[in-house]
């Protein structure tokens, strides 16, 4: 019995893999309907900030120098919450979400889930979290290289997988 489960997941490089993973399609669609969800959460803070600095005052000195006055303090810092709320959102939905359950908002819509490579079972909210840390950071460190990187990676990976999937152990697999 034993025999058989070590047949069941190959090592890497051996065997053909699992047939319902996620076409690389699929992925960037959740990826760009989760980027949607972002945008329109975030949005009411821009708006507001905008508003905020739309309706401030600008004084220019002989030097030429502008500067902004009379902006209204109780709208930049509702704006700065509303941005910080958004924040805690994408870390809940690509992050949290995403371990936790499966996936972003994103992958439930179009009917994929994160799953673990060697259970086939959710990862868990701390993988979820850091995936989307590592992305995050290495995105921001390498000036968007690895995160471009990382996003074509399964176009010629032999597991669809990207490099933060391949970091944390983790399959997108068909729903």
């Amino acid at each position: 019995a034993q025999a058989d489960s070590a047949k069941a997941i190959p090592e890497p490089g051996y065997g053909a893999p699992p047939a319902n993973l996620a076409s690389w399609g699929i992925r960037a669609g959740a990826l760009l309907l989760d980027g949607l969800f972002a945008l329109l959460v975030a949005l009411p803070g821009l708006i507001v900030l905008i508003a905020a600095f739309a309706s401030a005052e600008t004084e220019t000195d002989s030097a030429g120098t502008t500067t902004i006055t009379n902006v209204n303090g109780g709208l930049v810092a509702l704006g700065i919450v509303l941005l910080l709320l958004a924040t805690v959102f994408q870390f809940w939905n690509y992050g949290w979400r995403n371990g936790s359950r499966g996936c972003s908002l994103g992958k439930q819509v179009v009917g994929i889930r994160l799953v673990s490579e060697a259970t086939r079972q959710r990862p868990g909210g701390w993988i979820g979290l850091g995936r989307f840390l590592v992305r995050t950071l290495l995105g921001a460190v390498t000036g968007g290289v690895y995160t471009i990187l990382t996003y074509l990676w399964p176009l010629w990976d032999e597991k669809k997988q990207t490099l933060d999937d391949k970091i944390f152990g983790t399959l997108v697999v068909r729903a």
